[in-house]
């Protein structure tokens, strides 16, 4: 038996209407907000303030330019639990659906200080406007749970895709 794989994301925020995201570099590629897999002792909020940190320049050894200095700080009283999502990436032939691949916990944050630079794993971090995302860049799926997000409804769920994460064979989010 399998250990659950819990992970985190967050959409940082900024009004008007703008969300910060950058494309991953690692295994899944797209782009996306921040977050990264919750390590053994360590509560999901403690996770995306650390993995936020560090994906956007925060930690020297993971800069692309090592002499630029960087990293977003997520403030905790504009940091908020949206919810959490199941993800079953490849369980095409299980029924019902085995374990799932990640449980991922949804955050949105308005309160933040700092500046991106490139890393290993996230670069060209941007501004999109909330209503024009880059849904052709984005992992497929990911729009089901962003746009609520962003209008400030919690999400909670399940999302069932091909192993290439290429297609959504089903999913429940309300």
């Amino acid at each position: 038996k399998s250990i659950m794989k819990e992970a985190t994301c967050v959409y940082l925020v900024r009004f008007p209407r703008e969300v910060l995201m950058a494309d991953q570099q690692a295994k899944i590629v797209g782009t996306k907000g921040y977050g990264g897999k919750i390590t053994l002792g360590q509560t999901a909020t403690q996770n995306v303030i650390e993995e936020t940190w560090q994906e956007t320049g925060g930690v020297p050894e993971l800069r692309i330019n090592k002499d630029e200095e960087g990293g977003i700080k997520i403030s905790m009283d504009g940091l908020h639990h949206m919810g959490i999502i199941e993800f079953y990436n490849g369980t095409e032939g299980e029924v019902p659906f085995g374990e799932p691949s990640f449980v991922v916990h949804f955050f949105i944050c308005s309160t933040f200080s700092g500046k991106t630079i490139d890393t290993i794993e996230m670069q060209n971090h941007q501004w999109y406007q909330i209503d024009n995302l880059p849904i052709e860049k984005m992992i497929v799926g990911d729009e089901l749970i962003i746009k609520p997000i962003l209008s400030g409804q919690t999400v909670n769920g399940w999302m069932r895709r091909t192993s290439d994460l290429k297609t959504i064979i089903d999913y429940e989010i309300d």
